[in-house]
C-alpha cells in the first residue's frame, strides 16, 4: 500500500494536466502522507476489501494541538470523505478496468441533530448539551483571540477599521451569555435590553416559539457598556451588534460566522462542527451545572416546544417566573478589563 500511494503521488505531480502544486494533487498527497501510508501502509493495496477500509475510516483520528499539547480526535466525516475519495482514486488510477472491492462504503453521519431534537421532545435537556463546551478560561482564551482577531484584521488595516466594527469579542460575549442563536443575536435592539429588570428579549426567528426572555447575565453587563460607547449614544432602535461604524444596520449573521470562526482558530480551539453552536452549548452547560431548572433552561435556548409551543402567554409567564439568582450562573465570563490584562501578560 506505501508504494501504491507513492507511485500515485508521483504520477499525479508528473501529470501534466496536474502538477506538484495543483489542489487535487497537494490535496491527494497529504491524505495519503497522514493518514493512508501511517495506518495501512502495510497492507496489500488489492486485497483491501469493503470492511478493511470500512473499519479504517470508522477509526480514522487526526492530532489536534492545544495550547502546545497534542492529542488525537476522531475525524470529521469531511476527512474521512477525502481519504476514501483518495483510496478510490488510486484503485481506478491502477486497476481502471477492474471492479473496486471497496466500492460503496457509506460514511458514518456524526450529525445527531435529529435524534437531539427528538430527545428535546421528550424533555431530555442532556440532548440539548453538546458534549463540546467551555469553561472560564477556554473561554478567557476565546475572547482575548477575539481581541487579536479585531487587533489585526480589522483595526490594523485601514482600509478595513473605516467599514467595519471591531466588537468581535463583544458578540461572542452577547452569544455565550444569552444562549441566543446567532441569527437572533443579530435582531437584539437595545431597546430589547432591560438594564434595570436584569432582563433581554430575544425576537427570534427559527419559529413561533423562539421569542423570549433570558436573564440579563451580570457578567454580559460591561461587555454591553463597551458596545453602547463604542456606537457613542445608540437610540432603542439601534442594533446591539452593528457591523458598520456609520451606519445603523443589523449585523451579518454570515459575518460574525467567519469571525467566530477565525477566533477559535486563533485560540486553538476550532471543533467540527458550526463555529457558533458551541456557545450555546456552553451557556446550557454553565446553567446545568449551577442547578437551573431545566424548564428555564429549554426556554432559554428558544426549544419552547417541548412545552407544546410558546404562546405570548406562556412568554410573559416565564417572564414573570424568571428567578434574580438566574442572572449569575454565568459569573464565569471574564470581564473586558480580565481579558485585556490576561493578553498584557
Amino acid at each position: 500500500m506505501e508504494d501504491a500511494a507513492a507511485r500515485y503521488i508521483s504520477d499525479l505531480e508528473n501529470d501534466p494536466a496536474l502538477g506538484p502544486d495543483h489542489g487535487t494533487t497537494v490535496t491527494r498527497r497529504s491524505y495519503c502522507q497522514q493518514h493512508i501510508i501511517p495506518k495501512i501502509g502495510q497492507l496489500s493495496f488489492p486485497a483491501l476489501d469493503r470492511p478493511t477500509v470500512g473499519m479504517f475510516l470508522m477509526k480514522l483520528q487526526v492530532t489536534k494541538s492545544k495550547r502546545g499539547v497534542k492529542t488525537a480526535a476522531p475525524a470529521a466525516r469531511r476527512t474521512k470523505a477525502g481519504v476514501r475519495a483518495t483510496l478510490l482514486a488510486m484503485w481506478h488510477h491502477f486497476y481502471p478496468f477492474e471492479e473496486c472491492s471497496f466500492m460503496g462504503i457509506r460514511l458514518p453521519s456524526d450529525d445527531d441533530k435529529l435524534q437531539r431534537r427528538m430527545a428535546a421532545q421528550e424533555g431530555d435537556l442532556d440532548a440539548l448539551i453538546r458534549r463540546a463546551s467551555f469553561g472560564p478560561e477556554e473561554m478567557r482564551d476565546i475572547l482575548a483571540a477575539g481581541f487579536r482577531y479585531d487587533a489585526e484584521f480589522i483595526i490594523g488595516r485601514p482600509n478595513v477599521r473605516v467599514r467595519v466594527l471591531p466588537n468581535t469579542p463583544e458578540a461572542i460575549a452577547c452569544q455565550v451569555a444569552t444562549g441566543a442563536r446567532i441569527s437572533e443575536l443579530m435582531l437584539v435592539r437595545w431597546k430589547h435590553v432591560f438594564f434595570d429588570e436584569g432582563l433581554i428579549f430575544l425576537p427570534g426567528t427559527k419559529s413561533g416559539s423562539a421569542p423570549r426572555w433570558v436573564p440579563l447575565q451580570r457578567s454580559l453587563v460591561p461587555w454591553l457598556e463597551r458596545l453602547r460607547a463604542q456606537q457613542g449614544n445608540p437610540g432603542p432602535n439601534d442594533f446591539v451588534i452593528q457591523t458598520h461604524p456609520r451606519r445603523k444596520s443589523m449585523g451579518s449573521k454570515r459575518t460574525y460566522q467567519k469571525r467566530f470562526t477565525k477566533t477559535l482558530i486563533l485560540a486553538g480551539l476550532k471543533q467540527p462542527g458550526k463555529a457558533t453552536h458551541v456557545f450555546r452549548a456552553t451557556f446550557a452547560s454553565w446553567a446545568n451545572s449551577a442547578k437551573v431548572e431545566r424548564e428555564f433552561v429549554k426556554f432559554y435556548l428558544g426549544h419552547a416546544t417541548v412545552f407544546g409551543g410558546a404562546t405570548d402567554d406562556y412568554v410573559e409567564l416565564m417572564k414573570s417566573a424568571i428567578p434574580a439568582e438566574h442572572r449569575t450562573f454565568m459569573d464565569g465570563l471574564p470581564s473586558p478589563e480580565e481579558v485585556q490584562s490576561y493578553r498584557e501578560t
